[in-house]
C-alpha cells in the first residue's frame, strides 16, 4: 500500500476520492474489504463480523459442483484448497469421514464422503472395499482377497466387490492397448 503525504488539502481530497473509487471496483473481484480513514468503530465492527463468515463462494462452488475436473481432484483441507493430479493418486483410504489420499511421497488427509467421491472419479478408479478406492493404473496384481499395488502395498478387497473389480480391471487393461 502506498501512502502519500501532502500539505495541499485539495490534493489530499482528490487523492483520497480517487483511491476510494478504485477500491469500489476492487470489491467486485472478491477482495474482502477495506477501511477509509477516519475509521469509524461501527464500520470496523461490521467488517470484523463479515470476516468471521465462511470462506468466499469458491469453496462452496467446488463443494456443490464436484471436485473432479480436468484430471484434477480438488479437496478442502482446513481453510485452503488442494489440487491433486488424478494420475498421482495411488489410492484413497477412508475411515468414517476422514479420507487420506495416498500418492508418491505424500499423504493428504481431508474430511468428506467417500461415496460422493466414488461417483465423481473416472472409471480408472474402483472402490474395492468400503474403505478403499484404488487407481487401477497402480495395480500390479491381485488375488481373491487382496490387491497388490506398484508401491509394494497390499489392500484388502471385499469378497462382494471382487467380481466387479476383476471386470473393471480387465476393461481398464483393454482400454490401455
Amino acid at each position: 500500500m502506498r501512502i502519500a503525504i501532502c500539505e495541499d488539502e485539495a490534493f489530499d481530497r482528490e487523492l483520497v476520492e480517487q483511491f476510494v473509487r478504485s477500491m469500489d471496483g476492487a470489491k467486485e473481484t472478491e477482495i474482502f474489504g477495506y477501511f477509509v480513514k477516519p475509521l469509524k468503530k461501527e464500520e470496523f465492527e461490521q467488517l470484523y463480523k463479515e470476516a468471521e463468515k465462511p470462506l468466499p463462494s469458491t469453496l462452496s462452488a467446488i463443494e456443490k459442483k464436484g471436485r473432479v475436473s480436468e484430471n484434477v481432484l480438488v479437496v478442502k483441507q482446513r481453510d485452503r484448497l488442494r489440487r491433486i493430479a488424478l494420475n498421482r493418486i495411488i489410492y484413497i483410504e477412508s475411515d468414517k469421514r476422514r479420507n487420506i489420499i495416498h500418492s508418491p511421497g505424500e499423504e493428504i488427509a481431508y474430511y468428506g464422503s467417500i461415496s460422493a467421491l466414488e461417483e465423481e472419479l473416472p472409471d480408472s478408479f474402483f472402490r474395492i472395499h468400503k474403505g478403499y478406492i484404488i487407481n487401477l493404473r497402480y495395480v500390479e496384481k491381485y488375488d481373491r482377497s487382496q490387491v497388490f499395488l506398484k508401491n509394494r502395498e497390499s489392500l484388502l478387497i471385499s469378497r462382494y466387490r471382487y467380481n466387479d473389480f476383476a471386470k473393471a480391471y480387465g476393461s481398464y487393461l483393454e482400454s490401455r492397448k
